[in-house]
């Protein structure tokens, strides 16, 4: 049966808005698909042979997560642990188990053990974009915000470069992340997803110590919430308790990293408690509360400044390519017009615990001598991130041209730190990479006689670990053989040989006939 000509036209005339409606909806969605492609193209690109080598924590972490696969123990014989010692600094679990299935499937190398380190990476472009759309303001296009997150996320240089490498605290902030916007998004109830929330955090906890320090300050900022998720709280509570006692040993080794443990901070309160003599202002300052108070202050301030943030980096070559830092001139600029408006742009009762959670982020890094550290930063940095998308977002609410250049302007900015990190950094890793300390030992193997030892030169603390981790040696006949020397001033071992392998600290102590491996000053190893 045909239709009423008026009712064919009304029929026939509603498609074309029908379709219109579409594809306005469906452009955030196109554009957020381009991000997560743009994101893992940008991680994956000369993925794993950049950066070059491994350094002794990303071989470590290899070595006992193939041991684990090998023989249920870690490398010191220890059946499924909680926390590894390894070189006597007590690494977290998580990393290690996460990478058993990969060197199942991979075999020990480079790619298996950055492999969850780069998932992590390119889970955290969505999240970014999950995180950021849980607070935006109804009234506001939420959608078109987390585009600009997931976007940011994508090519700002902390994200790319810790995707690249086996670091334990990338892979526990993707857990955190997800946990704390799954516990965010069901408040004020307590859901299957709020306990799924709860539990990413609590893997987070025993992945990396930093999530450790800032989660009490976020309770607390949940309890001071409008929402109050208080059945989530208490099983974060419980977490962070049960945590706590699983990963204690490491707590306790970690101590020597805070400022409470530093020389020179100690040095420096007893001197100045030493001249301050009856003057009670400067008593009350070189008191220890007020004293090292003002010290975390400091270096809590600290991580705030361009010079660490988009100039230099931080002290640790690890954690950023020579020449680079963390952040570009754009997002930062980005990120402080994110902070000073975004009130404006979240809804107002989530307002304290989202400026909780970014000032709370930089405490576990405030509280160690090496401050600013970006690796215990990584929360602080995603949330300059979170920020960068709100400043960009109010951007485009005045000029959609000035919009428009500022993506221009970080696009440059994206293409010389590529540049630097593919070409100059590429060719010339620093020395802490140990670049080429692989094929030096193939090469050793080849010219070592059936009877002969290889001595390879350097600190004793850690260099076993890489003929353990190319040669792929048995866990049960390294642990058969491996003689120490004693214990540092620190109380961490040092290998002093195992099987055909010697560590010294100098040539001349390389026994008559051996073959030395060393590093020379400018980076290179040599095989004589």
């Amino acid at each position: 049966m045909s239709l009423p000509l008026h009712h064919r036209r009304h029929s026939v005339m509603s498609k074309p808005v029908s379709v219109r409606k579409q594809i306005k909806f469906s452009t955030p969605i196109v554009l957020f698909v381009l991000c997560v492609l743009l994101g893992s193209m940008l991680r994956l690109v000369k993925f794993p042979t950049v950066p070059g080598g491994l350094n002794r924590d990303e071989a470590a972490l290899g070595y006992n997560a193939f041991s684990l696969l090998k023989t249920g123990r870690d490398e010191w014989g220890k059946p499924w642990p909680i926390v590894f010692r390894s070189f006597g600094d007590y690494k977290l679990a998580g990393y290690m188990y996460t990478a058993v299935p990969s060197v199942a499937l991979f075999g020990l190398n480079a790619f298996s053990i950055r492999l969850p380190s780069l998932v992590a990476g390119i889970v955290l472009i969505p999240l970014a974009y999950m995180f950021t759309t849980s607070f935006i303001s109804t009234n506001l296009p939420k959608k078109h915000i987390g585009v600009c997150a997931a976007g940011i996320q994508a090519i700002a240089p902390w994200a790319l470069h810790y995707s690249k490498v086996a670091f334990e605290a990338n892979l526990a902030l993707m857990l955190f992340v997800l946990g704390l916007t799954f516990i965010i998004r069901e408040a004020p109830r307590c859901t299957t997803k709020s306990c799924l929330g709860v539990l990413l955090i609590f893997l987070s906890l025993i992945t990396y110590n930093a999530p450790l320090v800032i989660l009490p300050v976020i309770i607390l900022m949940m309890l001071l919430w409008k929402k109050r998720p208080i059945k989530s709280v208490i099983l974060l509570v419980l977490g962070i308790l049960v945590a706590f006692l699983l990963v204690y040993p490491a707590t306790q080794s970690k101590r020597a990293i805070t400022v409470f443990s530093d020389e020179g901070v100690k040095t420096s309160l007893m001197n100045g408690r030493f001249q301050a003599g009856s003057n009670i202002l400067q008593r009350i300052y070189y008191s220890r509360p007020v004293y090292y108070s003002l010290v975390i202050a400091r270096q809590y301030i600290s991580s705030f400044h361009p010079q660490f943030l988009v100039i230099r980096g931080g002290q640790n070559p690890w954690h950023q390519a020579p020449g680079t830092a963390h952040l570009s001139w754009i997002l930062y600029v980005l990120a402080i017009l994110g902070l000073v408006v975004g009130w404006k742009v979240f809804r107002r009762e989530d307002n304290l615990l989202i400026y909780g959670i970014f000032f709370a982020s930089p405490l576990a890094s405030a509280i160690t001598t090496d401050a600013p550290q970006a690796t215990r930063m990584l929360l602080f940095f995603f949330m300059m991130t979170f920020f960068s998308a709100v400043g960009l977002f109010w951007i485009s609410r005045y000029s959609k041209w000035i919009a428009i250049g500022v993506v221009i302007a970080a696009t440059l900015e994206l293409f010389f730190y590529m540049q630097i990190y593919l070409g100059s950094f590429a060719k010339n890793p620093q020395v802490e990479w140990l670049a080429g300390i692989d094929k030096a030992i193939v090469k050793a193997e080849k010219l070592r006689t059936s009877n002969g030892t290889v001595a390879i030169i350097g600190d004793q603390h850690y260099m076993y670990i890489y003929p353990l981790f190319y040669e792929k040696l048995d866990p049960n006949e390294f642990r058969s053989t491996v003689q120490y020397y004693p214990n540092d001033a620190l109380g961490l071992s040092q290998v002093k040989q195992f099987g055909k392998y010697i560590f010294i600290s100098s040539g001349m102590n390389a026994p008559a006939g051996s073959i030395v491996i060393s590093q020379q000053s400018d980076g290179n190893i040599t095989v004589k």
